[in-house]
């Protein structure tokens, strides 16, 4: 079994800074969103592989993306 940690991508915290890490709940920026579609060419997902995520914004838009584009069911 393997265990791949993935971080998420470009988040909105992390432009501007440090002024912009007082953002309530940052999302993902475009480039973070164009990273995200980056990620299934890298890992290939499985059926029985498990998906866990963080309870961030910017973790949990990495995920749906991630898990859109490689056309997997959660």
């Amino acid at each position: 079994m393997d265990l791949i940690l993935i971080r998420h991508a470009q988040g909105e915290h992390s432009i501007n800074f440090p002024m912009s890490l007082d953002i309530r709940h940052p999302g993902l920026t475009q480039i973070g969103k164009e990273q995200s579609r980056i990620f299934p060419d890298k890992f290939i997902l499985k059926p029985e592989d498990i998906v866990i995520v963080s309870p961030t914004r910017r973790t949990i838009e990495t995920a749906n993306i991630f898990i859109k584009e490689q056309k997997v069911n959660i």
